[in-house]
């Protein structure tokens, strides 16, 4: 526990050494000496690990499995058995820890050991009302507050979850204990207390923790209503990994009696591909409704139906009947806000978008990002947002993307108490604008950590696409074995959830481009031969990104006729959509073959329109990606004293240092 000193002033000048639980703990390489020399276990790597992850590097914990060890002659079955009800850590932790506590701080552990994550709020709505041990709450004056404090200044096996220490979780070994021990003194109170920790998550926006809470409780009514009352935010938030296993746990009946319910099924199984069950449950929800006139919201689960049939389109590639879908979403009168009809729209616009009408997609995410700010949807604002920059970004606004994505986070600040939660995907989204900045640091500092903690609640819906950003920064900072491993975990997703056609593509394509950065020409080849038996007749926006890795092909095989005609065709789509973020990546490969061609005026004309227009974006990466070829083609123009003004002078020099 801390001393009764002065800490704050002695750590405030420097004259306080500080050991806390975590410096105490055993590292991998500290808890591999202790089993394997000083206990002569001999275990295996794989064991080693799965110890130290279960016991967390408790000194303690490691002893008790250790001398456990000894009589076992399965090592690799005993620990995944290990827990804290094992006899020798149930003995330590209860003689030790639990029964020296006072009255109310073991009432309090054993009561809040349901939780996975702990904070004084919670704590206080667990221990309030009933019956449980509320005469020693009476009698004892500390507040939730207060004990955790205490609790952290005892170093009781509570570990802080954020800077701010306001979430902690027990160590998994003593929380194991607690466990144990409350239903065996009061076993009738673990549905009670889960019920109370399903409605403080449930009337605090956790959907997930307060289903699963109700789900621990039995109350098998109660976790379907959560489920129906959030499935509009966790179809929206693709939420699917934590909640597959709910289903199971429903009767078939509840969930028939539950049209969103089943609609949140349906969505599950598009996920996965499984799209013709996914339709008979639409058709099942439709005829419910029919029959159901008393139900609350009818219109709004119409416009879900709506929104999944756009869905299920999209994830297929259909984006024209998803375009027709969305034709029946009825409008929203001016200052309304419904989420379902934010959810059925965001699939319609998404549908012009993958057509390339970027106008009318642009329109229909404008209204849904003003109407989702004024109602202080913030889920909703981010999507729609984010594709806005986006948008910005094709077009070629650089600058005005990363504005947006700024504007984003600022806003997201203002207005979440954790916008940690919700903001992930904007920095993923805006790492491809600082990748074309060649501001790799930066980028890189985004997304440093785990991805799936930075990704918050979009951590299912986009853990493939930020896989896919990652390998084209990994590429610019030729660190090849990691943007192997992206690749690598990107089709890993790719297999498991089925994924919008673009996030597809951005995967395949970052695959080739590793190649080609990678020298690996025979294996990108094969991939063109593959994907393109034939050269492309038809240049839809859909596949425009992969047109241009094939360009990028072409031009490293040095076939220039063949490339400049594809590229030719390429820029007129590409000029006709206003899309000419694209169109400099174009004409930049074009400047290349129309030299190797020896057109070189042309070339160099065209270099210079390329130059000038990312030079007031603040591109980089586009030229830098083509290597030495385009080096040398822009010192070419340098050496000729094509490019004398002072902002393309300077931009040139940063350009040429940085290759």
């Amino acid at each position: 526990a801390d001393p009764p000193l002065q800490l704050g002033r002695l750590r405030a000048h420097g004259q306080m050494l500080e050991l806390r639980t975590q410096d105490l703990r055993f590292t991998r390489k500290e808890t591999t000496e202790f089993l394997n020399e000083v206990m002569r276990l001999g275990l295996s790597e794989e064991d080693v690990e799965a110890l130290e992850a279960h016991t967390e590097g408790w000194v303690v914990g490691l002893q008790m499995a250790a001398l456990s060890l000894r009589g076992h002659a399965n090592a690799s079955e005993f620990i995944r058995a290990f827990s804290g009800s094992h006899r020798y850590v149930l003995d330590y932790l209860v003689e030790e820890v639990l029964n020296r506590q006072p009255n109310k701080i073991r009432t309090f552990l054993l009561c809040t050991s349901v939780l996975e994550r702990i904070c004084f709020q919670l704590c206080d709505s667990l221990l309030s009302g009933d019956n449980i041990e509320e005469s020693q709450q009476q009698d004892e004056g500390l507040s939730s507050q207060q004990i955790l404090e205490y609790l952290e200044r005892s170093n009781l096996f509570l570990i802080p979850l954020d800077d701010e220490r306001k979430w902690f979780r027990y160590h998994h070994l003593f929380a194991e204990l607690l466990q144990v021990r409350l239903l065996q003194q009061e076993p009738e109170s673990k549905a009670v207390l889960h019920r109370r920790a399903a409605n403080w998550y449930a009337q605090n926006s956790y959907p997930v923790e307060a289903v699963n809470h109700a789900l621990e409780a039995h109350d098998l009514l109660l976790a379907a209503d959560m489920i129906e009352d959030y499935a509009m935010i966790l179809m929206g938030r693709n939420q699917i990994v934590a909640t597959l296993d709910w289903f199971k746990s429903l009767p078939p009946g509840i969930a028939q009696s539950h049209p969103l319910l089943m609609i949140y099924q349906a969505y599950i199984l598009a996920r996965r591909g499984e799209f013709d069950s996914v339709e008979n449950i639409l058709i099942e929800a439709e005829k419910l409704i029919q029959t159901r006139s008393e139900l609350n919201g009818i219109n709004e689960v119409k416009d879900i139906i709506l929104g999944m049939r756009g869905y299920i389109a999209n994830l297929r590639g259909d984006s024209e009947t998803a375009i027709q879908v969305g034709l029946g979403i009825p409008a929203l009168a001016a200052h309304t806000y419904t989420k379902s009809n934010f959810l059925a729209r965001y699939q319609h616009a998404l549908a012009y978008y993958s057509t390339g009408d970027l106008d009318t997609a642009e329109n229909i995410w404008t209204d849904i990002s003003q109407r989702a700010e004024e109602s202080e949807d913030v889920f909703h604002a981010i999507a729609a947002k984010k594709e806005l920059a986006n948008i910005w970004m094709i077009r070629g606004h650089l600058r005005r993307a990363q504005q947006c994505y700024q504007e984003i986070l600022a806003w997201v600040d203002q207005k979440t108490q954790e916008p940690a939660s919700v903001n992930g995907i904007v920095k993923v989204w805006e790492t491809t604008v600082l990748i074309e900045q060649n501001e790799l640091e930066k980028a890189l500092t985004l997304l440093e950590g785990d991805l799936e903690s930075l990704l918050g609640v979009w951590r299912t819906s986009s853990l493939g696409f930020t896989y896919a950003v990652l390998i084209p920064l990994y590429i610019a900072r030729r660190d090849f074995p990691r943007a192997r491993a992206a690749v690598e975990n990107a089709f890993y997703q790719l297999k498991y959830f089925r994924e919008y056609p673009r996030t597809v593509s951005m995967v395949k394509v970052g695959q080739v481009n590793l190649w080609l950065a990678e020298g690996n020409l025979a294996e990108a080849e094969k991939w063109a031969q593959k994907d393109f038996p034939q050269m492309p007749v038809e240049y839809s926006y859909a596949q425009e990104s992969e047109h241009i890795c094939l360009a990028r092909v072409l031009v490293a095989s040095q076939r220039w006729e063949l490339v400049l005609d594809l590229l030719q065709n390429l820029s007129r789509e590409a000029r006709k959509g206003k899309r000419f973020g694209r169109l400099l990546k174009l004409n930049i490969l074009q400047s290349l073959a129309l030299s190797e061609l020896n057109r070189r005026k042309e070339a160099m004309d065209l270099l210079e329109s390329c130059l000038r227009s990312a030079q007031k974006e603040g591109f980089m990466r586009v030229f830098l990606d083509e290597g030495a070829p385009m080096k040398a083609l822009i010192q070419r123009g340098k050496k000729d004293r094509r490019w004398e003004d002072v902002d393309l002078s300077n931009y040139l020099e940063r350009l040429l240092a940085a290759f």
